[in-house]
């Protein structure tokens, strides 16, 4: 089924297969990070507390 997200697929019991994106600001742009086979990009962690300025 075509949704505004997306198709969605449905398993036997009802429950939906919906893929889905995750998505991180780095260097001031808003970046595709997940599924792995969407993009190049990897998360980017954040600098310990005490390192940043």
């Amino acid at each position: 089924m075509m949704t505004v997200r997306g198709p969605i697929k449905f398993r036997p019991n009802g429950t939906a297969v919906i893929d889905y994106g995750l998505r991180q600001w780095q260097n001031g742009v808003n970046t595709l990070i997940w599924p792995p086979n969407a993009t190049k990009n990897k998360v980017v962690l954040a600098e310990p507390w005490d390192k940043r300025k």
